[in-house]
């Protein structure tokens, strides 16, 4: 997830100067289209042990039409990431991926909190490992960024 999450933000960086927000709104939803459907007939065509097969049940498990309460639910989620979307991708019209993942990997408290309110869930220690790497490596990149006094451009307008 972090691999793809890091290639996004490259990829929005570089096509910043000449796609608009819109445009790479667009490429975002339709290329996690894509890989859903490979994933899905990637998984459709594997075979599970007993143990993996309750494992990912929630995965291989028949999806069934939303009521109308958890559609709207759906609708609303689905409305703010694309709110958050433009305005990570507006982010990086303006500034340098470097100055703004540390504030992007404010997913990652949110998804903690989150996770233990509504399912009671823990990170297990690899999973505090894996966020104590995280923190070190963004705030090395932003102390790195302020020794060599790197800035904002916001003189250039967003489209």
């Amino acid at each position: 997830m972090c691999i793809f999450l890091c290639l996004n933000s490259c990829y929005s960086k570089k096509t910043s100067d000449r796609d608009s927000l819109f445009t790479q709104i667009i490429h975002t939803y339709f290329s996690a289209i894509i890989f859903s459907i490979i994933i899905y007939f990637i998984i459709n065509n594997l075979s599970f042990s007993d143990y993996q097969i309750i494992e990912y049940s929630f995965i291989l498990r028949s999806w069934d039409f939303p009521s109308v309460n958890n559609f709207l639910i759906l609708f609303i989620i689905g409305m703010t990431g694309v709110i958050g979307f433009f305005s990570i991708f507006g982010a990086y019209v303006i500034g340098s991926p470097s100055s703004i993942a540390p504030y992007e990997y404010s997913l990652i408290i949110w998804s903690i909190i989150i996770g233990y309110l509504a399912w009671n869930d823990f990170l297990s220690f690899q999973g505090y490992l894996g966020l104590l790497l995280i923190l070190i490596a963004s705030f090395f990149t932003l102390y790195r960024e302020y020794l060599l006094h790197i800035k904002t451009n916001t003189e250039k307008p967003i489209r």
